[in-house]
């Protein structure tokens, strides 16, 4: 079983160039099967490029009459092809003359896919919804300009209410290879809109699907988990409805950390607790009737008191349970793919891997790293392997991360973004055994700690929702605002510390010459109005300098001076003159700007619920999935941006306008705005915390106690 089956993929919207014809190719190397998606009635899709079925030894196009062939519709990624593959009855005498009429019906079919796909259109027709909805500001007709424009065109087949199985009449954008343009395409589906107009209605549906009961709930938690709740269940549920815990049954994180404990004998869970609180930078708090004991040298830290505060909330509900908590900012667990797939399959089954295997780990000499935890079909695999030989496209080709921004925190389906973040810029560790530790970060692609959260997110005094302007009085309207600490990676001569997500940035935005990169496509939304009655969106395509739009859109820098770097080999010296730090920046000069951008530093982001909470728009980039990943939707409550960065200036256009201050959503930019706040206020408070942490050590107590059975939840 694969482990990709636990993660949905992300499908990127990128550009794509409308052919005059469709070419017949030979098939390539790559047939291997996308992440699995949790719906029974889901087919795999698979990578393929256009191609009819191999010819029968009768001489015909297809398979015999008694037989289905598959037609795969080719659909370009930035990272790899992805094709629909979708049944249709092969014709009952399959001849040379039939391949020819299959051939032309094939061709026709797609040519009348793309018109159906323009021609159908959800913004064409759609009443003005409440200020509540991101969508409440599109105008409710829009007209296609008759002029030729240049404009992104989404790869992200649009989901319908029941599956995700697409066909090409099923989908709102139309694919095609080539260089990630289209011309002629339908303005009035721009896909950041679409995006913005899907996630709210994703929210709305997350929203609606709640358990309202206790009943409910259990039936809910079987029905996803194909196990009964843990034992303190109902206390748990009865105090999340008391404290107004909205999303009850969005914890499907805590299962897909868990669940590979499952495989271990208690004991071993147990053994292994302590022996890993036995290190400095580790503290174990052990809960027994009731009362909670700290031991180990931070037993006096302040995350330690912070956890401690924490749990003492609910600790009369806890059984009797060990808790082995790291004080690194970053994960501490990294397992191969083999053997963490063993023991996902054991969980499964019911069975536990016997004593003798425990320790066993594959430890490849010809996997180094990060590779050794990815599975052997994962791009990241291929990719090493030279079978996928070109991954990345052009800086500046535009994409946007779609409504799942947790599937792009997978490395393993992301080859293309290792080198370009502090945390995967190197080889990667050497594998290890399974161990329990709770720990601040968690990255899905090669680490299997428990996640905990934080708490220093709830220490910041200027959290008070009186501090925050309204949007409409921040002056700082058409800028990215980041400044920070160069964290992130270590420097010194040996590190990709130039690639680092931080370091990127801040050379991004200091980027002042004036041809060295000449001039590059943006795209905005501009309105006009042919007829002086009617509202018509055209996106324009316009060359512009690149250090014209960095000084247009972003305000992004490093502040202080260096500290994790090397003092031995010179680098704390050298690179320190070579970043040029600004000064720090107050709370009121941050709060001024209406665009915010929040990305990592080590690990976690200390900044995000701040940020959130300010009445201005976040961006986000990260690799990080927090405790709240699954209770929070990307483009209903922020925005989500790329690893590389190359979605950034495109969609600052898209919202504050081009150079010129023409076009732009700012009223868009103030829904998503008030979204973020409204989650803050409702989805990031303590309680909610609190909910996440005691479920998680209800659901950990139960799997390291020797008896399992009794610790279930039993009416």
């Amino acid at each position: 079983m694969n482990s990709l089956k636990q993660q949905e993929e992300d499908y990127f919207l990128n550009e794509s160039n409308l052919l005059p014809s469709i070419e017949i190719s030979q098939p390539t190397i790559l047939n291997r099967r996308l992440p699995y998606v949790d719906q029974p009635s889901t087919p795999n899709l698979e990578l393929q490029t256009l191609y009819p079925s191999p010819p029968t030894t009768g001489g015909g196009c297809g398979n015999s009459p008694d037989h289905h062939h598959r037609m795969q519709i080719s659909i370009p990624t930035h990272s790899f092809i992805q094709s629909t593959a979708f049944d249709t009855p092969s014709p009952s005498k399959p001849t040379i003359r039939n391949c020819n009429v299959y051939l032309m019906s094939l061709l026709l079919s797609f040519g009348l896919g793309i018109l159906l796909t323009y021609s159908l259109n959800p913004f064409i027709n759609s009443s003005i919804s409440s200020l509540s909805s991101p969508s409440a500001l599109l105008p409710n007709w829009i007209k296609p300009s008759n002029h030729e424009y240049i404009q992104t065109v989404s790869s992200t087949p649009t989901p319908n209410s029941t599956n995700q199985t697409y066909s090409i009449l099923d989908q709102d954008y139309v694919y095609l290879p080539n260089n990630y343009e289209s011309i002629n395409y339908n303005t009035s589906n721009y896909p950041i809109l679409n995006l913005i107009k899907l996630a709210q209605e994703a929210w709305q549906s997350k929203l609606d699907s709640q358990s309202k009961t206790f009943q409910q709930a259990v039936t809910e938690y079987a029905k996803r988990y194909k196990r009964l709740p843990p034992k303190g269940f109902k206390d748990w549920f009865e105090w999340c409805l008391k404290n107004k815990v909205v999303l009850i049954d969005e914890f499907d994180r805590i299962h897909q950390v868990i669940e590979p404990f499952w495989a271990l004998p208690p004991h071993v869970i147990r053994n292994r607790s302590e022996i890993v609180g036995l290190d400095d930078a580790f503290t174990i708090m052990r809960v027994k009737d009731g009362k909670v004991t700290v031991t180990g040298k931070k037993k006096d830290a302040g995350r330690t008191k912070d956890q401690l505060n924490l749990l003492k909330k609910f600790i009369q509900f806890l059984p009797d349970v060990n808790i082995t908590m790291s004080h690194h900012d970053g994960p501490s667990v990294f397992m191969d793919y083999q053997t963490k797939q063993k023991h996902i399959n054991y969980a499964r089954e019911g069975k536990v891997i016997p004593e003798e295997e425990v320790d066993l780990v594959e430890d490849n000499a010809a996997l180094t790293g990060f590779l050794g935890a990815c599975s052997p079909d994962s791009p990241m695999r291929m990719y090493s392997n030279g079978i996928l030989k070109s991954f990345s496209p052009e800086f500046g080709s535009k994409g946007y991360i779609g409504l799942n921004h947790s599937a792009t925190m997978n490395m393993c389906l992301h080859p293309e973004w290792q080198s370009l973040h502090g945390f995967t810029s190197w080889s990667g560790p050497r594998p290890g055994v399974l161990r329990p530790i709770f720990s601040f970060a968690q990255q899905p692609s090669f680490t299997s700690d428990l996640l905990i959260s934080p708490l220093e997110q709830f220490e910041d005094v200027l959290i008070n929702s009186k501090d925050f302007k309204p949007w409409a009085k921040k002056t700082e309207s058409k800028r990215l605002m980041w400044k920070g600490t160069a964290t992130g990676v270590w420097f010194d001569r040996l590190s990709q510390w130039r690639n680092s997500h931080r370091f990127r940035l801040h050379s991004l935005g200091q980027f002042n010459q004036t041809d060295l990169m000449g001039s590059i496509k943006v795209l905005n939304v501009s309105r006009a109005s042919d007829t002086g009655k009617e509202e018509v969106i055209r996106v324009v395509n316009r060359k512009v300098r690149f250090n014209e739009l960095v000084k247009r859109y972003l305000n992004v820098g490093f502040v202080g001076k260096l500290g994790q770097c090397s003092v031995e080999d010179g680098s704390c010296e050298k690179v320190g003159q070579e970043i040029e730090f600004g000064d720090y920046v107050d709370w009121e000069y941050q709060n001024n700007h209406k665009y915010v951008l929040d990305i990592d530093g080590n690990a976690w982001s200390g900044r995000f619920r701040r940020l959130l909470g300010s009445n201005s728009l976040v961006f986000k980039s990260t690799i990080w999935p927090e405790w709240y990943q699954d209770r929070i939707q990307a483009w209903f409550h922020y925005v989500p941006i790329k690893i590389d960065y190359s979605d950034l200036l495109d969609l600052m256009s898209f919202f504050t306008g081009d150079l010129d201050g023409k076009g732009g959503f700012d009223g868009l930019a103030e829904q998503i705005a008030g979204n973020g706040k409204a989650w803050v206020d409702d989805h990031f408070r303590f309680e909610d915390v609190q909910a996440y942490m005691w479920r998680t050590y209800l659901e950990y107590a139960r799997v390291s106690s020797d008896d399992r059975l009794e610790m279930n939840y039993n009416n």
